[in-house]
């Protein structure tokens, strides 16, 4: 049946599958090995995680008897949060695009209290990068190169 559900999910899957493209053509693409050693495992994870619930949102639409349903504007909007995280990844490096990815995302939510989301997002931001630094040992450009 064809819904909103449907059509999001149909949508997610074709950008997810552009993200997935345009993350082969990189320079670090091909360099895979051991986790630790693969820059694109984590974009890689993002995007797997990307396509797997935009199919879980399309099957869901064509099981679904309903025509019409309400859009999913926050869907949409989470995915372009989502999408632009990845593509400025490597310009911005980790550390800033990573804060910059929770803070829109709480704020695009609804949270409006400042300081618990910056705090929150500094060290899960912090938190993150040492798990895969220094505990995984995979390398993460941390800030940008100038």
């Amino acid at each position: 049946m064809v819904n909103v559900s449907t059509i999001s999910g149909a949508c997610f899957l074709v950008f997810w599958i552009g993200m997935y493209t345009y993350a082969a053509q990189s320079p670090f693409a091909g360099r895979e090995g051991p986790i630790s050693y693969d820059p694109l495992f984590y974009p890689n994870l993002l995007i797997l995680g990307g396509f797997l619930l935009s199919l879980i949102v399309l099957i869901k639409g064509l099981r679904t008897k309903e025509i019409t349903s309400k859009p999913g504007f926050r869907a949409f909007g989470v995915m372009a949060i989502a999408g632009l995280y990845l593509l400025l990844l490597k310009q911005a490096g980790f550390m800033i695009s990573s804060f910059v990815l929770i803070v829109a995302l709480a704020a695009f939510s609804g949270y409006r209290k400042p300081f618990p989301l910056l705090a929150s997002a500094a060290a899960l931001t912090v938190v993150t990068w040492l798990v895969f630094t220094q505990l995984l040992q995979a390398p993460l450009p941390a800030f940008p190169r100038i």
